[in-house]
C-alpha cells in the first residue's frame, strides 16, 4: 500500500514533469531549473497536503521482506475466517479520497474486517469530485471512525493505532508489513 502511496506521488511527479521516478518528461521551452523549482513546490505541496514531512520516490523495500514466522502469522490470519466482522464507515460530501482509502485498506488487511460505506444521504461526493455510491447505515455493523480534521497519513496512523488497541501490536504490524508502511513514533506509539 505504501508502494500505491509512493506510486502517486511518482505519477504526480511525472505529470508535473519532475523526473527521478522513471520517465517522466520534460517540456523543452521551460528552462530545466525554473521547470524544477515549480515541479520540487507541488511535491512539497502534494507532501503538506498528505500530511508527511517530506517527499522522494526512494522506499527502502528490504525491511518489509517475508520471513517463516511471518508467512505462518499470514496464513493464521487468513485461516481465520471466523473472526470476520462487518463495519461501517460514515461518509459525507467533501470526504477526502485518501484518508478513507488509507483506513479502509488498513481496517480491511487485519483480516478481520470488512468495511462498508454509509451514508444517510446516498451517494456522496468526495474532495476529489469523486462520487462515492454508499449504503444506508445499519445496526448491525459498528462504525468506525474518520476523523475529517486529520491529513490522509495522519488519519492512517490513528487507524493503526486502533488495529493495535482492538488487535494487539502484532496485527498492527502485519497491516503495516503487508502496506509497506514504515515504522514511526505517530503510528506505534499510541496513546492507551
Amino acid at each position: 500500500m505504501w508502494n500505491g502511496l509512493r506510486a502517486l506521488l511518482c505519477a504526480s511527479m511525472a505529470a508535473i514533469g519532475l523526473a527521478g521516478c522513471g520517465t517522466g518528461t520534460r517540456d523543452a521551452a521551460v528552462p530545466p531549473a525554473a521547470h524544477d523549482e515549480a515541479a520540487l513546490a507541488k511535491a512539497a505541496a502534494m507532501a503538506a497536503e498528505l500530511g508527511v514531512d517530506g517527499w522522494g520516490p526512494a522506499h527502502a523495500s528490504a525491511p518489509f521482506g517475508l520471513t517463516t514466522g511471518r508467512g505462518a502469522e499470514y496464513l493464521f490470519n487468513k485461516a481465520a475466517f471466523w473472526r470476520g466482522e462487518r463495519r461501517q464507515l460514515e461518509v459525507r460530501d467533501g470526504a477526502d479520497d485518501i484518508a478513507l482509502a488509507l483506513a479502509t485498506d488498513a481496517w480491511t488487511r487485519t483480516g478481520h474486517v470488512d468495511v462498508e460505506a454509509v451514508s444517510a444521504s446516498g451517494p456522496v461526493k468526495l474532495r476529489s469530485g469523486l462520487v462515492l455510491v454508499a449504503g444506508p447505515a445499519t445496526r448491525e455493523a459498528r462504525p468506525l471512525p474518520l476523523v475529517a480534521a486529520l491529513k490522509p497519513v495522519q488519519q492512517l496512523d490513528r487507524t493503526l493505532c486502533e488495529i493495535a488497541g482492538r488487535y494487539g501490536n502484532a496485527l498492527r504490524d502485519w497491516v503495516m508489513q503487508e502496506m509497506e508502511y514504515p515504522r514511526t513514533a505517530a503510528n506505534t506509539a499510541c496513546a492507551s
